[in-house]
């Protein structure tokens, strides 16, 4: 795909940016093709996003992109809808090459809504499945790169202290959970904040539940006791 003016004048190399979304756009294609409420949920995710980007002073032109949105309805090629969507998306695309730290932070915003997700800290949520106090990670690449792993593993801290005030009222939570592909790819994290690593997640649990993801994921857990002795504050 030829570069647009701005990447040019910039020096800007997006094909990484382009690589990945080119294969999101693929797997919702074969995911949710046919199926118009699922392509308008995701839709509706992403106008989401453009609406954080706007607040954060970024300029973007919602009504050529929800026209655009709405014509690869009527797409039945999947090349074609993928290199369609890649011209429609091309403004995010560029926001995301040359600001990436604004806009990771208008993804932990928007994953933090789409999940019914409590914030806990800059960078980790939490959710309550059953016995269960579900942790999120949210994306942190850039903030690490603004603020060193020092600053992360603070944030980390600072909210699984906040987790322990909070269930320490809520006692039908047994188990403290984190499943993410982080977990299996720097299992050693989670170890030291405390987290026993049961490993990768079953085939059926992570299509049912990271039907996206291609990375490995894994879970890790530690008991509602260990939990609060590590974390719990006088």
């Amino acid at each position: 795909m030829e570069k647009n003016p701005l990447e040019q004048r910039l020096s800007i190399d997006t094909s990484a940016i382009r690589d990945a979304a080119r294969e999101e756009l693929g797997q919702s294609f074969d995911n949710n093709f046919g199926d118009k409420e699922k392509m308008e949920d995701r839709f509706e995710s992403l106008l989401f996003k453009m609406d954080l980007l706007q607040k954060s002073g970024a300029v973007l032109n919602k009504e050529e992109t929800v026209r655009g949105l709405k014509e690869s309805f009527n797409i039945k090629d999947k090349e074609v809808f993928v290199n369609y969507l890649l011209q429609v998306l091309d403004p995010i695309i560029m926001l995301r090459a040359t600001q990436p730290d604004v806009f990771e932070s208008v993804q932990r915003e928007a994953n933090l809504n789409n999940s019914g997700y409590l914030k806990l800290s800059e960078v980790l949520h939490f959710g309550l499945d059953g016995e269960e106090a579900q942790l999120h990670l949210a994306p942190s690449a850039e903030l690490i790169k603004e603020s060193g792993t020092g600053n992360f593993k603070k944030e980390v801290e600072n909210g699984l202290e906040k987790l322990a005030e909070i269930i320490k009222s809520i006692n039908k939570i047994k188990e403290i959970v984190a499943t993410s592909w982080i977990v299996a790819k720097n299992p050693r994290l989670l170890e030291k904040l405390g987290f026993t690593i049961v490993g990768e997640i079953s085939k059926e649990e992570k299509e049912k539940l990271f039907p996206d993801e291609k990375r490995t994921i894994a879970k890790a857990f530690m008991t509602r006791e260990e939990f609060l002795a590590r974390y719990g504050k006088e």
